[in-house]
């Protein structure tokens, strides 16, 4: 697993969790008034492989690499 984007990972992952929930993704992205809140569903469903609700590092990896970039 790459280290690149971990320290971002962990400013998302509010709780802890080694997960970042919708909720978590959204109140970031969507304070910044770029993303709607159709913008940060899309994402999650583009990334969100396993299909869990929540973005595991290796989908942040790609969730950065696609969107954030």
């Amino acid at each position: 697993m790459s280290q690149k984007y971990l320290t971002a990972f962990r400013q998302f992952d509010k709780d802890d969790s080694g997960a970042i929930s919708i909720e978590e993704l959204r109140i970031i992205l969507e304070d910044d008034d770029e993303f709607s809140p159709e913008d940060v569903a899309k994402m999650l469903s583009d990334v969100d492989a396993d299909k869990s609700g929540e973005i595991s590092y290796e989908e942040f990896e790609k969730l950065v690499e696609k969107y954030l970039k």
